[in-house]
């Protein structure tokens, strides 16, 4: 797979030949960030020839709209989680990688720690603990994820023991880290099953640092059907509920952490949340289906955002 960087704003203005090469036929408008992504040329070249994918149908236009998929797995639509890998998204996450930067600001992370990072994604996390000293161990269930947290780490030259695994069935001994780090994946799982799990693998007196979104109002039917069909996701806890499910998991000392400007999705300014190593697969993320999902993730955003909030959920593993 081959890959190539360009400026977040090129991909609109970019015309590609066959030989790979990008041309402008005008200069690109400005762009405050000069943050690069990466864009799997391979097999954005083969299925987009010149001209094809600025030309694209966009949602709507043919009247129909297209299959998006999250809860229900339709034919031919890509599931949330797939979504993500293909954009190569490094803090699909509430507050950003702002949001991650300030919470390890104020936690006690040391040299030496052997940290655990669950659901790593494309390993941006994983990365910012390791330049910390920590000893990483990053996990997540998606090869395509992996493969571009591998990457990551090799640009930047992290050491990371990367390993594929769920988090219902961790792929480690007992007792093995001193942190468990999860940023929005627990929801995905029976919190308190994901817990037990998190406790199994940490040491006495080891941490669970958990960031997930949960709901203000325990009654939320429709909040909670539509993050279902968003992103397969069961019903979300309050804030309340996350806490018990780490208190029945056996953790001790629980404690929520809240962002700073106390705002629930604010994120950083656009230069630190511009990924400098965000590998796109550009034939997938094209995808009319993938344009109908981020039009409803705004939508949902837009109808439920002061219903929702975040913080980082910590216990202690007794």
């Amino acid at each position: 797979m081959q890959y190539c960087a360009y400026r977040l704003a090129d991909i609109r203005t970019a015309r590609f030949r066959s030989d790979g090469v990008k041309s402008f036929q005008k200069r690109p408008p400005p762009f405050r960030s000069t943050s690069l992504m990466y864009i799997d040329t391979e097999r954005g070249l083969t299925r987009y020839p010149p001209g094809r994918a600025r030309n694209q149908r966009t949602p709507g236009r043919s009247g129909r709209p297209p299959r998006i998929c999250c809860g229900r797995k339709e034919s031919g639509a890509m599931e949330y989680h797939e979504i993500i890998a293909a954009t190569g998204a490094g803090a699909a996450h509430p507050g950003g990688f702002g949001g991650t930067l300030d919470f390890l600001a104020d936690a006690e992370v040391s040299p030496g720690q052997r940290v655990l990072e669950v659901g790593c994604g494309t390993g941006r996390t994983s990365c910012a603990l390791a330049a910390m000293g920590c000893a990483v161990t990053a996990v997540d269930r998606s090869e395509a994820m992996l493969e571009k947290a591998k990457r990551r780490a090799a640009l930047l030259g992290a050491t990371i023991d990367f390993v594929q695994g769920d988090l219902r069935a961790l792929p480690f001994e007992a007792a093995s880290f001193d942190i468990v780090f999860a940023e929005s994946v627990t929801a995905f799982a029976p919190p308190a099953e994901a817990y037990r799990e998190y406790a199994r693998v940490l040491r006495s007196g080891g941490r669970v640092w958990d960031r997930e979104l949960y709901k203000i109002e325990a009654d939320a039917p429709e909040l909670d059907a539509e993050m279902y069909a968003l992103y397969g996701s069961a019903p979300l806890p309050t804030k309340s509920g996350w806490l018990e499910s780490l208190k029945a998991a056996g953790f001790v000392r629980v404690g929520v952490w809240t962002p700073r400007d106390g705002r629930p999705f604010v994120v950083g300014s656009a230069e630190l949340e511009a990924d400098p190593l965000q590998f796109i697969d550009l034939d997938r993320v094209l995808r009319p289906d993938v344009a109908a999902f981020t039009a409803r993730n705004a939508a949902f955003l837009r109808r439920f955002g002061e219903a929702l909030s975040y913080g980082v959920f910590i216990g202690e593993n007794p």
